[in-house]
């Protein structure tokens, strides 16, 4: 998280950019974020992704590639630590969108304390909900709801159209043990790119783990889900919530 001044907080932060600005000798540093997001989302693809992997990897040498495994196991320390919910890449890329304003990484997400409060504003139900946010950002108030409300059974669905903040949300949903769609589309234009699975198999496999859907099964899922938006009454049995905010 960052401080009232806005720089990081936390160690594993500081050192995670720390890295990531030493990857920059031969490269530019958006870019580098933008690749490591892709390369993670790719390692934990159960070996189907490895020629996406692949294509970004041959990009850099020996030396840098162990940057990256550092900055990921850095990462992974860091949930380790986390009581409720966390958004260390989302930290980070304000941190980078504040220095690099014209690279495309433009955005600023709502911060921490205000998604909690908005999630105490919800509406808490018995039953495991599926919790739709479709313009989601790196899905902070997704996660917040998931560590607020505590439905093991829930199914979260994240939309956003831009694939930096899509591969943030798969990475926060990974680490959080959420189970849910992250789909890589316009929720308003209804323009579907890509997406993934996440975690489907998480009280088996018991590591993080996604799918990459094909682009007919986001539709669906895209369309089943933005079905939440239209229904005035919830069906029996099956609570619906949408974070719109």
């Amino acid at each position: 998280m960052q401080n009232k001044n806005g720089s990081l907080s936390q160690p594993e932060e500081r050192e995670i950019l720390k890295t990531l600005e030493n990857l920059c000798g031969r490269h530019d540093l958006p870019q580098v974020f933008r690749d490591f997001l892709d390369m993670s989302v790719c390692a934990f693809a159960l070996n189907t992704m490895e020629e996406e992997y692949l294509d970004i990897a041959q990009k850099y040498n020996g030396e840098e590639l162990k940057k990256f495994s550092k900055i990921l196991g850095l990462l992974m320390v860091y949930f380790s630590k986390v009581e409720k919910w966390a958004d260390p890449m989302g930290e980070i890329y304000e941190a980078l969108a504040g220095k690099y304003k014209r690279s495309g990484l433009g955005q600023f997400f709502t911060p921490p304390s205000v998604c909690d409060l908005m999630t105490m504003q919800t509406e808490g139900t018995k039953e495991a909900p599926t919790v739709l946010d479709p313009s989601c950002g790196s899905s902070r108030l997704l996660l917040s709801y998931h560590a607020h409300w505590k439905k093991p059974n829930a199914i979260y669905y994240g939309v956003d159209k831009d694939k930096i903040c899509v591969h943030m949300s798969v990475l926060n949903f990974l680490f959080h043990g959420m189970h849910g769609f992250i789909l890589h589309a316009d929720s308003i234009g209804v323009e579907v790119y890509g997406g993934y699975e996440v975690n489907w198999k998480f009280s088996t496999l018991k590591v993080p783990h996604i799918r990459k859907l094909e682009k007919n099964e986001c539709k669906r899922i895209l369309h089943q889900a933005s079905k939440t938006t239209k229904e005035k009454e919830k069906p029996p049995g099956e609570p619906q919530l949408l974070l719109n905010f």
